[in-house]
């Protein structure tokens, strides 16, 4: 795994092996940003489901309910610069993943993100 914000050069995006972006966002907005990432082609498939994360913020416990999102894609840097723009969180958990796929599940993603 490579950590795509420490600018490093994203040469490894073309090496045939797809990419998994991990994110978290409230209930409410879990829908419609997944629907706004496929309609931009940022990804080809976003997969969620209701988690409770408990972690510090701003010198205190926080505990909220939340939403994973599995995100699914080819190009993980265009969709991380995305997501920086318009994640609703002031700071967004944003892991990137290589994982191999299947090949023509990887077919399908280069396709749908095309």
């Amino acid at each position: 795994m490579r950590d795509l914000l420490s600018g490093l050069p994203p040469e490894s995006d073309k090496d045939g092996e797809m990419k998994v972006v991990y994110t978290t966002v409230g209930k409410e907005q879990a829908e419609k940003l997944a629907e706004r990432i496929i309609c931009e082609k940022l990804a080809a498939c976003v997969n969620f489901w209701e988690i409770r994360s408990v972690y510090p913020w701003k010198e205190r416990i926080a505990r909220t309910e939340e939403v994973g999102m599995i995100i699914k894609t080819e190009n993980a840097e265009r969709l991380v610069e995305w997501l920086k723009e318009n994640h609703p969180y002031e700071l967004p958990a944003l892991l990137i993943l290589d994982v191999k796929a299947e090949e023509r599940f990887e077919k399908w993603v280069k396709e749908a993100c095309g």
